[in-house]
């Protein structure tokens, strides 16, 4: 299913600069990916460390791909090479120094702010819209960057309980985000804002689920007890449904790309909240273990 919605555009043709200038949403594929992305990431932390780094390495090439092309970033290539360079420097990262929690990235943010500007400056006679370039690499860096918190999480707990824990937070998020897209579709209020769909009731659906299966899947065995499992789950639902409208935001704002790339917007409006909840999910749940 997708829904299509014009916004004002210039008289010719509705086109600037080569860039559509409505709106295309995706709800369907949108609401796909998120389901596909965080059942992988679910049994690959069930499966051992090895198998979590691979398929978060997979999701950062896929969120540096779609962010690139379907927002028509310019400096698309030095882009590319910055995200997905610093999504291998971070996981590489919480991978070889596990007991270091994530301080180590900062390092990998330090060298991320030179390496934009250099980018900048190698764009020569195509540096055009540097502020929009700049911003949203700097986007991309940050999204790859915070899903290594997961593979973070994983070793700040024992074995196999780290495991359990990154599956019951990927899947209190994709959760999370389901409900909170539905209930937007029955009941969107209060509104946000009056051009994107989302409501506060979703972000409270949200974190009703999220709080049910923190305790269900956080509390039995795995030092959550005493409410702090659903304490947790709430938390992290509602945050992470909050992401998700932001995402919306991103996806109502920035312009359609041409055709071909247009097929990359639901993996970009899917994979953002789920990369972005990563820290969130890691604070929480070191915060509230007993």
């Amino acid at each position: 299913m997708t829904d299509v919605t014009e916004l004002d555009v210039p008289a010719e043709g509705g086109e600037l600069g080569g860039i559509h200038t409505g709106v295309e949403t995706n709800p369907s594929g949108t609401l796909a990916v998120v389901l596909l992305s965080g059942a992988a990431i679910a049994v690959a932390a069930r499966s051992g460390a090895v198998a979590l780094v691979c398929v978060i390495g997979l999701l950062q090439v896929l969120f540096a791909a779609a962010w690139v092309y379907g927002t028509s970033l310019q400096g698309r290539k030095g882009a590319l090479v910055i995200g997905v360079g610093a999504a291998a420097a971070s996981d590489a990262v919480v991978s070889v120094f596990p007991h270091s929690q994530l301080g180590d990235l900062v390092a990998v943010f330090g060298l991320a702010v030179p390496a934009m500007f250099v980018h900048q400056l190698m764009r020569g006679a195509a540096r055009v819209r540097v502020i929009e370039s700049l911003s949203g690499v700097a986007t991309l860096v940050v999204c790859s960057v915070a899903v290594a918190s997961l593979i973070q999480l994983r070793h700040e707990f024992p074995a196999p309980i780290g495991g359990r824990i990154v599956s019951a937070v990927a899947v209190i998020a994709v959760a999370a985000i389901a409900v909170a897209a539905f209930t937007d579709m029955v009941v969107a209020f209060p509104r946000f804002d009056e051009d994107v769909p989302r409501g506060l009731v979703a972000i409270l659906a949200a974190a009703v689920v999220g709080a049910a299966l923190g305790q269900l899947m956080l509390t039995p065995g795995n030092g959550f007890a005493g409410g702090r499992g659903a304490f947790a789950g709430a938390g992290l639902g509602a945050i992470v449904a909050l992401l998700a409208v932001a995402a919306a935001f991103v996806e109502q704002s920035t312009p359609l790309p041409p055709s071909p790339s247009r097929r990359l917007r639901p993996v970009m409006v899917g994979l953002m909240p789920l990369l972005l909840v990563a820290p969130v999910g890691f604070l929480i749940c070191l915060s509230l273990r007993s």
